[in-house]
């Protein structure tokens, strides 16, 4: 087996260490991941509608999602009612903390589910997201929070009927990475829901 060089060898290590996160979260996952995407199609079979929203690096994935579910991932059917309610973080407002709750409270109502992702370290990111949540939650949305096992503060701000996917990720690159995974397997699930088994 040749030897890499230094250089390639800390390369490698990236991948590898990528792999070993992946691996870690496939162990964990599966089961509230299946679990969302049952409580998404529930959600949206009812005419309902699952509102996304992230800050920073959360946002693009919150845009994604929203992509994925209205045009879907190859497979023939109609577009699902998805909507993303985040905004560029340097928004100018008389209250910038709380546009993005605003905005819930303006669009949301029961039946709808409000799909976070708290994968920003930004605290006021954090700040903005946590007030979104508890918006959602007076208008008896469900909420279903991604974001990494060691923020656990985040499971104060949920109910019994909320789902948390906590991500074992050390640093925000691998929980970013993870997040981005966990959005197509979720995606690929309500299809498999809807459409039949394939995946």
């Amino acid at each position: 087996m040749t030897t890499l060089p230094p250089s390639l060898a800390d390369t490698q290590r990236i991948f590898i260490e990528a792999a070993e996160n992946l691996y870690q979260t496939s162990e964990y996952i599966p089961e509230p991941l299946h679990m969302a995407a049952q409580a998404v199609v529930n959600c949206l079979t009812s005419g309902s509608k699952v509102m996304c929203a992230g800050q920073s690096m959360g946002a693009w994935l919150a845009q994604q999602t929203v992509q994925l579910l209205v045009h879907g991932l190859g497979r023939q059917r109609p577009p699902l009612a998805a909507l993303d309610v985040s905004h560029p973080s340097d928004v100018s407002a008389f209250n910038p903390k709380r546009l993005l709750s605003s905005r819930v409270m303006a669009l949301g109502q029961s039946g709808d589910i409000f799909l976070a992702f708290a994968v920003a370290s930004q605290q006021h990111s954090q700040e903005e997201l946590a007030l979104a949540i508890a918006a959602a939650k007076e208008l008896d949305m469900m909420v279903v929070l991604i974001s990494a096992a060691n923020d656990s503060h985040w499971a104060n701000s949920l109910q019994d009927t909320d789902m948390w996917l906590a991500l074992p990720c050390q640093c925000h690159t691998s929980l970013f990475g993870a997040a981005w995974l966990v959005v197509n397997a979720l995606c690929k699930l309500v299809d498999s829901q809807l459409l039949g088994d394939e995946l």
